[in-house]
This record gives structure tokens, sequence and C-alpha cells, in this order.
């Protein structure tokens, strides 16, 4: 496979001509124009293959013309690496990046990109995340490069460089190795076997507040000292509190959803319809501050206000609006909720992700029931456990 650049005939007004890709192939040939890459013909060297030094006029078209010829080069490699027959056609489709079969990063954004109807607001928004942050890494990614070593040093540089949570950095490996199936589905072939990265657990450790800890947000949150700015995210949080309700779901919520004592939505996440009877204490919250329902913010913007507001309130726990989705769990089952009911409450599609919230409080049970041998410390009880140990 051969090419050469060359100028079309057309001059338009300005006086400048097309510049087009052209490849040979067994006496084939393909020809691409070059969108956007213009110039007098005065100013082409043909033999050369670059613009002249007179033309100081566009000085980066040399340097676009290098990073042609090394995508070409890449190209070709990636599929004589890969043992694949490069065919024109194909080479088209690749250097138009219709659907990359060499760079990882091109292959993820069209696909991104083409699926973005039909998927979840969130979910796109969160894999566009992803797709930045891999970009801010390298700009081009080449599926020949991903291996074991290469997962290994991304999440590293996750961690290390962007400062991201353990929980957040296996998210991100979770959505790359989504990709990586993907682009093995239509038959690219892969440097590593996707089953042997590890994503790791992106739930998190559970993080939950206590009845105390609840009453003195919600004290906060009623006193003549709170902040303006800490006033709507500490409603939207404490009402999460008492109702199970994602960032997205609290947020989404207006007067138009509260119907004969009922908040009725359709959650973001699952798309299922959601009934949720109104407690007492969540129309007290509203009728404190009814701007909840009204004012919205950004979910960073959020979390931002509510670590703030633990800072204050002297709360050491690392405080997130999910945070508040766990504590309802947790101080439901507390109070003697059954888990059935919870999981239809949070909208659980498999009772499993429910039944972690059964094992916490079990756990917290469990540590109970051992304060009980400091009832009568160095007893008798005591000792004869030493003795049998012994």
């Amino acid at each position: 496979m051969n090419y050469k650049f060359s100028l079309h005939n057309h001059v338009d007004k300005k006086g400048r001509s097309l510049l087009y890709l052209h490849i040979t192939q067994d006496s084939k040939r393909q020809r691409i124009p070059l969108e956007d890459m213009k110039i007098e013909p005065r100013f082409w060297d043909q033999k050369k293959q670059r613009a002249k030094s007179s033309a100081k006029h566009v000085p980066h078209f040399n340097l676009l013309l290098d990073n042609i010829e090394r995508k070409i080069t890449t190209i070709k490699t990636t599929y004589h690496l890969q043992e694949m027959h490069l065919t024109l056609d194909r080479f088209k489709e690749e250097f138009l990046n219709t659907m990359s079969r060499t760079d990882f990063l091109a292959f993820m954004k069209k696909m991104l990109d083409d699926n973005q109807h039909i998927m979840k607001e969130g979910t796109h928004k969160n894999q566009m995340k992803v797709w930045r942050k891999l970009k801010k890494h390298s700009e081009t990614i080449r599926f020949s490069e991903i291996t074991l070593s290469w997962i290994s040093d991304y999440k590293n540089f996750l961690l290390v460089k962007e400062g991201l949570a353990s929980t957040s950095m296996f998210g991100h490996i979770k959505v790359i190795k989504k990709y990586l199936n993907e682009a093995s589905k239509r038959g690219v072939k892969l440097a590593i076997e996707t089953r042997m990265i590890h994503c790791g657990s992106t739930s998190g450790n559970r993080v939950n507040l206590d009845g105390e800890e609840v009453d003195i947000m919600a004290e906060y949150f009623t006193s003549r000292f709170i902040k303006d700015s800490h006033k709507v995210p500490l409603g939207l949080f404490l009402l999460s509190c008492f109702n199970g309700f994602r960032i997205s779901d609290a947020q989404q919520i207006t007067k138009e959803n509260i119907s004969k004592n009922k908040i009725i939505f359709t959650s973001v996440k699952t798309g299922k319809r959601q009934v949720i009877a109104i407690n007492l204490t969540t129309k007290s919250i509203i009728n404190h501050c009814p701007e909840i329902l009204s004012q919205k913010f950004t979910d960073q913007h959020i979390n931002r206000t509510l670590k703030d507001i633990a800072q204050v309130v002297g709360i050491k726990k690392e405080v997130t609006f999910h945070v508040a989705r766990h504590t309802f769990a947790t101080n439901y089952l507390r109070l003697g909720g059954k888990v059935e009911v919870l999981q239809q409450i949070l909208g659980h599609s498999d009772i499993k992700e429910t039944m972690i919230y059964v094992h916490i409080v079990q756990e917290e049970q469990d540590r109970g029931m051992l304060i009980l041998d400091n009832l009568i410390e160095g007893s008798h009880f005591s000792q004869l456990h030493a003795n049998t140990a012994a």
C-alpha cells in the first residue's frame, strides 16, 4: 500500500486548492479529500510533498501533514501486528475514524457519539468523563498498547496524578473494560484478555449517618445560623435521609411530583416509576425550605457544600449526597423495617443489592454484643476463657 498527496485542479475564490490523499494498492486507488487543508498551488512542492518554505502564511500546514503521515503509519503498523488484512476500504474507514480499529480513544468516542440517543443521560455523561481522563493521559491510545502493564500504570495515574478515590478509579477501569469488549466483538485483536482486568469494587464503604448525626444536621438546617448557601443542598440531603433518593431523583422532584401525600417520579437511573408516601419529617423539611423543589444545582456543587456543612457541624465522616441514601437504608433497618419493603423503596431490581445494608446492620449488632464482655471486668468467666484458650 502506497500513498501520496496532491492538489485538486480546482482553485477557489481565494486562489487555493484542496489537498487530497491518494492511496494505491494492487492497481486500485482511493482518493480522500483532506478537509480544511487548502493552499495556493504556487506554494506547494509536489516532489517534497510539503508546502514550500515561502508559505509562511500557513505555518501549520506541514505539521498537519506530519500528523497525517503518522496516522497512516499507525494504521498500517497496527493491522500488521494484528495480522489483519488492510484493504483500501478498511484503510479509508480507519483514516476517517468512522470506527477505529487502531485507536482506542477514537473507537470509544465514536461508540459514545453513536449510542448517545439510546443511553441514559447520566450514563453518557459519566462515560464521557472516563474518555476525557483517557484523553488527558494520552492523545492517542493504540489497542496494541493496552496491556496489563498499561492498565496498572493508568490506575496509578488516576489515583496519584488525578487524585481519584479507589472506587472511582475502579469505575473508570470498568468502563474501559466494557469498550475493550465492544471492540473485541467487532473484530479488533486486543493485546490483553479482558477477563484479566480487575475492576475492583465500585460500591465504596457505604458510609452512613446514625440517628444522632442526622439530628445534628437537622438542627443546623432549622437554626437561624445556617448559611444561605447551605440551606437548599442540606434540605435535599435530609430529604434523601428520610426517603432514600438518589441525587438525580432528588434534583428532579418539583411541586408537580407531589400528589395526595405521595411523591411520584420516574427514577433517572432505572427508568422505574416510584411512589413514595410522604412522612411527617418530609413535610417538615419541604415546609421549612420549599426552595428545594425549585432551585437546582450541579451534583458537584451539592457535594462540595455538604463537605463544608459536615465541617461546620463537626461530623468527621466523608459526607457526599449518596451518604444520605445509605443513611436512609441502614436507619430503616435499624428501626425494624423489612428488607423486602426497603428493596421496593430504593428501586433495587435485585434484592442482593439491598442485602448489603442488612449485613451492615448485622455487623453493628454483632459488635454491640461484644460490649457485654465488659460487664464484669476480670471476672471468673474471663479467666475461664483464658484457661480454655491456653
